[in-house]
């Protein structure tokens, strides 16, 4: 804000304290209730959008196959389904292995 001060009322905003829930730690196990947060990252949305490309690509190689509608929308929400669950797998195994642990309130082991 520095640099062109009468930007500020455009790319400041604030918002109420407290209204942010809280935070999840490094290399905590999130819970289900966090998921909404979760999904509002920039790797979550890509995931997203790889896994919805995945179950279009599949469908669409089926139809072109000549299959009929039935299967080809089950295949490729199978497929899109199974991708999101990988995703989701391979995010909770890379936070746990490359995250620093979290201390835990009342372990004196540091």
């Amino acid at each position: 804000m520095q640099i062109v001060p009468e930007l500020e009322p455009v790319l400041v905003t604030g918002h109420p304290p407290g209204t942010d829930g809280p935070p999840l730690g490094y290399g905590a196990r999130q819970r289900f209730a966090e998921m909404a947060s979760s999904l509002t990252t920039t790797s979550s949305v890509v995931a997203t959008l790889n896994s919805v490309l995945a179950g279009s690509l599949a469908s669409a190689v089926i139809a072109l196959a000549g299959s009929a509608t039935a299967f080809v929308v089950t295949l490729g929400l199978g497929v899109s389904l199974i991708s999101a669950a990988l995703h989701v797998r391979y995010a909770a195994r890379y936070r746990r292995s490359h995250l620093a642990p979290v201390a835990v309130e009342g372990d004196d082991r540091a």
